[in-house]
């Protein structure tokens, strides 16, 4: 399946590597993008992996314990990553 970016995901996932190496250090930058780019390659082979919301026709699922990742699938070739999200600034219901 294509994965495609929303704008305002993109966007937020360039945020957050920005403030992830302001706080930290590259070695954790490259962790993150290693764990995203993980979860994005099983999600396309298993689409339906992460839990989907009650309210919103989209999954969500956890990166690492600081950052979830929100996707919806748009058609039977394409998902849609709509957001990677701090936990912090968020809120699901599932």
């Amino acid at each position: 399946m294509e994965i495609i970016w929303s704008r305002t995901a993109n966007n937020t996932y360039l945020d957050i590597i920005e403030q992830t190496f302001e706080r930290w250090n590259i070695e954790t930058v490259e962790l993150f993008e290693t764990q995203t780019n993980q979860l994005i390659r099983k999600i396309q082979r298993y689409n339906h992996i992460c839990p989907k919301s009650k309210i919103e026709d989209v999954h969500k699922c956890t990166i690492n314990k600081l950052t979830s990742l929100v996707y919806r699938i748009k058609d039977k070739n394409t998902i849609e990553i709509t957001k990677p999200t701090p936990f912090n600034r968020v809120g699901f219901v599932v």
